[in-house]
């Protein structure tokens, strides 16, 4: 993976050297005095040198920056080293993956586990500030009357949108209403609803102005400056922007009834459902909670790719070398996108985070059985007469011949030893799903093949002979009705002397049918 912090270091070192060349008013083709620039410029542009000045110098972030100096510190703490993951957010995190960058960057290995040390201890709220307000406190020198000026041009249009919990716009892009915020209520009852998790607030906003629902979405001490406006809190906005309480008492008024109105007209775009109450109906408006829904989306992506366990687990899986119990993720996930090309149509939540997912929902398969667990009888439920049809007929062309010699016996012994063996196979098959599909309390089995075939029963099985002597006698009969009823008229009556020799074969098998 490319290192994204040398990229940045390196590129600010070119404009270094290109400010340099300006303010000098040296020609950029004269290559001596350039080089000469790049040189006096170089050592101060080491990697590793440049990320501890800079984390020595700036320990604590203001919420506007004061110095050039600042903002490349701000813009490394936000810049994306990974996929929609800041540097910031990576050391927040303790990921391994910063770790490799900085050491890559020539520091040692203590060494970058200190500086993500202090850059986890440095508040990230001012960073927010910065990427709203980036073109207005670029202009050093004036940056807090620029950013005032901003405020006042939000708050004018802050009567465009209002704040939602539930987005309209997420169900169809022409509801214009119902505009609600539901902040629901915490109850310990193992649901996942409005007011049992920490979600974040979404806007319903002209897309030009999603500035708006940036600001009001912004964090001081811990909360967000809709919290501060709902509660007429001016001190905070005198405090971060350096205004006077009719200033900010101001701002409050304009941007009250954008967090605090709601419109509660349905659409007939809303899917519409009754829902039984007392003795009668109410017509609900079904709603989509996109706080619930985003916040869904992080935490499948932290789980498959962003957090520092999926991290190692992914390199290790690409390396063919086992996981650890840590590493886990999600599949069969539905991506699913509103708004198309422009998701800031939508609202802001979805336009920053342009699509989320839908876990899978589709129903259970049934584990076809290859075994079912007799209720009544082995015999007439788990093992048929077509189970060993072919093995019937070849005994019964051997029965058809009218004389009798030794291969005739032989051939006779194993193709009743086949059929034997057939019950065999059937039993473990069986016994192999009893502790799954044996339930005592609604089986009809004789106790013999109760003892026969449920793990239950194993002690009783091995020590008793009593059973296994009612199943010799039962696997006898079977064999000689089953053929009988096979070859219907077709079928030779047997004597004495193969009743007798089908009860041998069954009886040298004792044992292996115990």
């Amino acid at each position: 993976m490319e290192n994204e912090i040398k990229k940045y270091i390196d590129g600010a070192k070119k404009k270094r050297v290109k400010d340099e060349i300006l303010s000098l008013g040296i020609d950029p083709k004269d290559k001596a005095r350039v080089s000469q620039i790049k040189k006096a410029v170089e050592p101060e542009y080491v990697y590793s040198s440049w990320l501890q000045s800079r984390l020595l110098k700036f320990n604590e972030l203001s919420y506007f920056p004061q110095s050039i100096g600042e903002i490349d510190f701000y813009n490394l703490l936000i810049l994306d080293i990974s996929y929609k993951q800041s540097f910031k957010s990576m050391c927040d995190l303790g990921h391994s993956l910063a770790n490799e960058m900085l050491v890559d960057l020539g520091l040692s290995d203590d060494a970058a586990q200190q500086f993500i040390g202090k850059i986890r201890s440095i508040n990230s709220e001012p960073l927010d500030y910065f990427l709203l307000f980036k073109d207005e406190t670029s202009d050093l020198g004036d940056a807090l009357n620029l950013v005032e000026l901003k405020i006042d041009e939000l708050a004018d249009k802050s009567d465009q949108g209002l704040v939602v919990s539930h987005a309209p716009k997420m169900t169809s892009p022409d509801c214009r209403y119902p505009k609600l915020y539901s902040c629901g209520h915490q109850a310990e009852d193992g649901f996942l609803h409005t007011g049992n998790t920490e979600v974040s607030i979404d806007m319903h906003i002209n897309a030009a102005s999603l500035k708006v629902f940036k600001f009001v979405s912004l964090r001081y001490k811990g909360k967000t400056l809709r919290d501060y406006i709902l509660s007429g809190e001016y001190s905070a906005f005198q405090y971060l922007f350096k205004v006077d309480k009719a200033k900010a008492e101001n701002w409050i008024e304009n941007f009250l009834p954008c967090v605090k109105e709601q419109d509660l007209r349905t659409n007939n775009l809303i899917r519409q459902v009754y829902f039984p109450a007392g003795n009668g109906y109410h017509l609900l408006s079904l709603l989509q909670p996109s706080g619930l829904i985003f916040s869904l989306k992080e935490k499948i992506d932290m789980i498959n790719g962003r957090s520092p366990d999926s991290y190692l687990g992914n390199k290790l899986k690409k390396g063919g070398k086992v996981c650890g119990p840590n590493f886990s993720s999600l599949f069969n996930l539905t991506v699913t996108k509103h708004g198309g090309d422009h998701p800031k149509n939508i609202s802001g939540l979805n336009n920053k985070h342009q699509t989320y997912y839908l876990l899978n929902s589709a129903p259970p398969i049934i584990e076809k059985r290859s075994a079912h667990f007799p209720k009544t009888n082995f015999f007439t439920e788990s093992l048929r007469y077509y189970d060993c049809r072919d093995t019937f007929q070849a005994l019964h062309r051997i029965l058809k011949i009218d004389y009798n010699n030794i291969n005739i016996r032989e051939g006779r012994d194993y193709r009743l030893q086949e059929i034997v063996d057939r019950i065999i196979e059937k039993m473990w098959a069986i016994r192999s799903v009893s502790s799954d599909q044996y339930h005592a309390e609604t089986s009809q089995l004789k106790k013999h093949q109760e003892i026969w075939l449920c793990d239950e029963f194993i002690q009783e099985r091995e020590e008793s002979d009593k059973w296994l002597d009612t199943l010799c006698k039962e696997v006898s009969q079977w064999i000689i009705r089953s053929y009988e009823k096979g070859m219907g008229r077709q079928a030779i009556k047997l004597g004495e002397a193969e009743r007798i020799k089908i009860a041998e074969i069954v009886t040298q098998n004792r044992e292996a049918l115990r």
